[in-house]
């Protein structure tokens, strides 16, 4: 027999219109699903930070006076507080976790 003559048997034979525009609707999603999409541009920054060597630029006076006070801070490394120049710098001891701590100051009654 013909192919073009065969006819199919069987239930099912009756599609609605509904039933075909949802099919249609179908691809017409895959086919967009498919589409390469744009990329979604994102707005500019609001704040473009630019630098000039000259922000980071240390002046002599500035540099020698660092390196004055970090000479001092060495040279004292259980002070708590060292005198360098006219300026007092607080020491930070380092972290020793096997070390009693030091006893909180006892405050006297709140009067008010």
């Amino acid at each position: 027999m013909d192919s073009s003559k065969r006819r199919r048997i069987g239930p099912g034979d009756d599609v609605t219109d509904a039933e075909v525009d949802e099919f249609y609707a179908i691809l017409r999603r895959i086919r967009l699903s498919a589409k390469p999409r744009r990329p979604v541009q994102s707005p500019p920054p609001t704040w473009n930070p630019s630098f000039a060597l000259e922000d980071f630029e240390v002046r002599k006076d500035e540099r020698d006076t660092k390196r004055k006070e970090d000479a001092a801070v060495r040279s004292h490394p259980d002070a708590t507080e060292v005198q360098s120049g006219d300026r007092a710098l607080a020491v930070r001891r380092p972290l020793d976790l096997n070390e009693d701590p030091e006893p909180e100051p006892v405050m006297g009654p709140i009067t008010g």
